[in-house]
């Protein structure tokens, strides 16, 4: 790909924590699964806010770091899983309301890709940077707010506790603290009836509550094996990787940091870990910070991306590998290098 585009801004909302501990001592949470997930706490939201108010006050945070002017924006994203607090209702327009971005050239779109939906909106605005010179920035923002009573944060995942945020990224052709290097994805959807199970559709969504994602892949495991769906899912995340690392022109070893789902330690450990699957030390990877949030869902990436930018541990010219995962399935990975001076 021709010219370079950078991470001009990058920002995020996190809400109050919420110990482990506590939903333990409460009966919320399992002690033995929070033993096996290894997570300390859970970010939660006050009640009434929105996912996509916690998008705007990371917008406005990304937007100010980048020194981008709202008219100077010319793609708005909003990337989400949850519940976005209205029926036929266009989210990105809200952000593109509220930040004040000019309509008339600026485009706006929702994009709904699992928890892969951020890293594919970061493609889709590299790509719409390189393509549409008017306005030299895109806004790339998420939110996530988990709610009862279909979600339940502490059972709804048996592998991982979900955690509330917002994140952002504004992109540039002009400069930033990262350039990307790579960005690209892959998809497996034989793997699609893994999140729905053998629940009928229905309309109204008339289905067990909370959602009970183990039930469902239970469900799937009698169609494909454990051993088979394990293989996939290892085989699609080493494949997305390797696309990436080529397209970057580089190997796994040189990267200096990964960033990965905000998942549990059960669900992460046989993939991204184990020697079976891409062997990284954990020190190497964004695993402690997230246990102290949770699965933010589409807002992970930009959270660990804003982590290793503000502690410094990614030195000028080292990369950073960036993966999501999305039911469905669907990976995408970016590789990013600092421009940081």
């Amino acid at each position: 790909m021709g010219a370079n585009i950078y991470i001009a801004g990058i920002g995020s909302s996190i809400p109050m924590a919420v110990p482990v501990e506590t939903a333990v001592a409460d009966g919320r949470y399992d002690r033995v699964r929070a033993r096996q997930g290894r997570q300390l706490a859970a970010t939660v939201a006050p009640d009434h806010t929105a996912p996509v108010h916690l998008a705007v006050d990371a917008s406005v945070r990304a937007c100010a770091q980048a020194g981008a002017e709202p008219g100077e924006v010319g793609l708005v994203l909003y990337c989400s899983v949850s519940d976005t607090g209205f029926d036929i209702w266009n989210p990105p327009s809200y952000l593109q309301h509220t930040l004040g971005v000019p309509g008339g050239a600026c485009e706006v779109a929702e994009v709904r890709s699992g928890c892969a939906a951020a890293l594919i909106g970061l493609r889709m605005a590299r790509l719409h940077l390189l393509e549409e010179p008017a306005r030299p920035y895109a806004l790339v923002a998420a939110g996530e707010c988990w709610r009862e009573p279909v979600i339940d944060r502490w059972r709804t995942d048996s592998q991982t506790v979900l955690g509330d945020a917002g994140a952002a990224i504004v992109l540039s052709r002009n400069g930033g603290f990262a350039r990307v290097a790579a960005v690209c994805s892959h998809t497996d959807p034989a793997l699609e009836p893994m999140a729905r199970g053998d629940e009928p559709f229905s309309f109204p969504h008339d289905r067990r509550h909370p959602v009970d994602l183990a039930q469902r892949a239970l469900s799937f495991s009698r169609t494909m094996s454990w051993s088979d769906i394990t293989g996939r899912i290892r085989d699609g995340l080493r494949s997305v990787v390797d696309r990436a690392l080529d397209e970057a022109g580089i190997s796994l070893d040189d990267v200096a940091q990964v960033v990965m789902p905000f998942l549990g330690w059960h669900s992460l450990s046989p993939m991204y870990f184990d020697s079976k699957g891409l062997g990284l030390d954990p020190d190497r990877t964004t695993f402690e910070y997230s246990r102290r949030i949770g699965h933010t869902g589409t807002s992970d990436p930009f959270l660990g991306m804003e982590h290793l930018a503000s502690s410094g541990r990614l030195a000028p010219g080292e990369f950073a590998l960036v993966v999501a995962t999305g039911l469905g399935f669907v990976w995408t990975a970016a590789v990013l290098q600092s421009t940081l001076q």
